[in-house]
């Protein structure tokens, strides 16, 4: 990070990765908007995910329609985590603390 990076002030810029959690009172319209500014400003991905269908869709920079991956699928984000593979089950897995 560069010696002159204020951290008190917004960074200006898109983030490689965006997630969203998608809470029942959230329209698609308003998800979709979300997407499509991210993308829109440079983020590489973005991550959509519905914990009531324990669901995540991928949305890449480059591809028009999103990869939808339900509970069995894994996750594979290469270009951004080396080696990350994700099981969607393992982010809806009832854990105790």
């Amino acid at each position: 990070m560069p010696d002159d990076f204020d951290r008190s002030r917004p960074f200006s810029g898109a983030p490689d990765l965006a997630v969203e959690v998608v809470s029942p009172s959230e329209s698609t319209a308003d998800i979709m908007a979300k997407v499509s500014d991210y993308l829109r400003y440079g983020t590489e991905q973005v991550w959509v995910i519905y914990p009531l269908k324990e669901e995540l869709h991928q949305y890449l920079k480059d591809d028009n329609a999103p990869r939808i991956f339900l509970a069995n699928d894994t996750l594979i984000a290469e270009t951004l985590f080396p080696q990350l593979k994700i099981t969607i089950a393992d982010l809806f897995a009832d854990e105790d603390f």
